[in-house]
């Protein structure tokens, strides 16, 4: 009997197509049941764990696929009735689904928590190097800030230098060099402790130079550094800038356009403000050092080191010996304290006083008025939200130094913190001689 030619091509094509397989795993069918009991725990930032409690999974993890909110998820174990699974990076919340060999099965919803994840970019052991990333070296390293275009500022602290770092890691020395208090070009000028620095949106930078009682300004375009405001004899005078008198200041904030700088007169235990050719003290009391709240001149401060301001010229401080964070309400001149014990240092999440540090030393603030504190001794990295909540996002009481997300990375003596256009936090870590790099994940 003859056939048709057409027949023939399709019953060997039938034939060939027949030979392959659709599922890798031969125990598999279509028809599987598989079903999803519970995860644990329903919530979590990326790289956090999670165990899938079910039936029908395959042994072999090549076989099974995870997903949350449409990411793959990596499965690090497998048995027939459980599964653990790592949360994708910035995955977001959504529905965990599961397919093995031909089957699929949608399971329940995971909240995703964002959470910080700690890089080093620049620095490695204790020196002094120009270079990029690992290459270059700062010897304790005190107070960052980030300009308008993503690059940093570092007050090199016991180098008697300031210096630059690009966005991709690059760090080059723009002043100082050695120990002194004279004014000048480059690496002609002098410091004798560098410990915080600011900049406006025209690239000038602002510089305390605590042990010499001086603030400082670098103009980019000359590269020169001039004496703003004090002098070698340590006091508390205001008015002119050309008499004032500052005893040891240290954290600096400076508002954008540069018409007026912040500081923490540290020895002086008080705030004050350089407007113009005229600096004032806008709150603290000089002769008393304490912790106490109320209108700008009674109220007392100890050891401030770090400020930053908002948008409407309210001034936050690292208040580091009350181990608190305090406010200074422009409008009415009343200082409070928003989150700190106040009386005992420690470690402790919480809301207002009920949250503990230990010698917070820098703050900085978000767009949303999120406060972020370099919290030194504890070598943590703490957030605190305008209602006085405080949380840890990164860093452990532990020092060390460690990449990597939340609780897992490692800080030796955290110093300056200060936040960039895009939200992301840059860290002088201290006594682990690097700048360190903070996004959420």
């Amino acid at each position: 009997m003859k056939y048709p030619l057409l027949l023939i091509t399709a019953a060997a094509l039938f034939a060939a197509n027949g030979c392959t397989k659709t599922h890798t795993d031969p125990n598999d069918t279509p028809f599987k049941k598989i079903t999803i009991t519970s995860i644990s725990p329903t919530h979590g930032a990326g790289g956090t764990s999670v165990h899938i409690i079910g039936t029908g999974f395959n042994t072999t993890i090549a076989y099974d696929t995870v997903k949350i909110n449409g990411l793959s998820a990596v499965i690090t174990a497998a048995t027939d009735t459980s599964l653990d699974v790592t949360i994708p990076m910035k995955a977001g919340s959504g529905l965990v689904t599961l397919a093995t060999g031909g089957a699929k099965i949608t399971g329940p919803t995971l909240t995703y928590d964002t959470a910080w994840f700690v890089t080093t970019i620049a620095g490695s052991v204790k020196g002094f190097a120009d270079g990029n990333g690992s290459a270059a070296q700062f010897n304790k390293p005190n107070g960052i800030c980030v300009d308008k275009d993503g690059n940093m500022y570092v007050a090199d602290m016991a180098n008697y230098r300031i210096r630059k770092i690009t966005k991709n890691g690059t760090v080059t020395t723009l002043a100082g060099g050695t120990y002194g208090t004279a004014d000048g070009v480059g690496t002609s000028a002098q410091f004798q402790m560098p410990s915080y620095v600011a900049v406006d949106l025209n690239g000038f930078l602002y510089i305390s130079d605590s042990y010499a009682n001086r603030v400082k300004k670098y103009d980019p375009a000359t590269q020169k550094v001039t004496t703003i405001a004090g002098g070698a004899q340590s006091g508390n005078v205001d008015g002119p800038l050309s008499y004032a008198l500052l005893y040891e200041p240290n954290g600096i904030f400076v508002n954008p356009d540069g018409n007026g700088v912040y500081f923490t007169d540290m020895g002086n235990n008080n705030i004050r403000f350089i407007s113009g050719e005229t600096i004032s003290t806008l709150a603290g009391n000089t002769c008393i050092s304490g912790h106490s709240d109320g209108p700008r001149r009674i109220a007392t401060f100890q050891t401030p080191f770090g400020i930053c301001a908002d948008s409407l010229g309210n001034a936050y401080v690292a208040d580091t010996y009350s181990q608190a964070v305090r406010k200074y309400d422009i409008s009415t001149g009343m200082v409070s304290t928003i989150a700190g014990d106040t009386v005992r240092q420690g470690s402790k999440d919480g809301v207002g006083r009920a949250a503990q540090f230990f010698a917070p030393a820098s703050i900085c603030i978000a767009r949303d008025g999120t406060l972020y504190v370099a919290d030194t001794q504890n070598h943590e990295i703490r957030q605190v939200t305008q209602a006085g909540v405080v949380t840890t996002i990164a860093g452990s009481t532990t020092a060390g130094n460690v990449d990597g997300l939340g609780s897992v990375a490692r800080f030796h003596t955290p110093w300056g913190i200060n936040i960039d256009s895009q939200g992301a936090l840059y860290i002088a870590d201290t006594y682990n001689h690097t700048i360190r790099k903070m996004v959420r994940q």
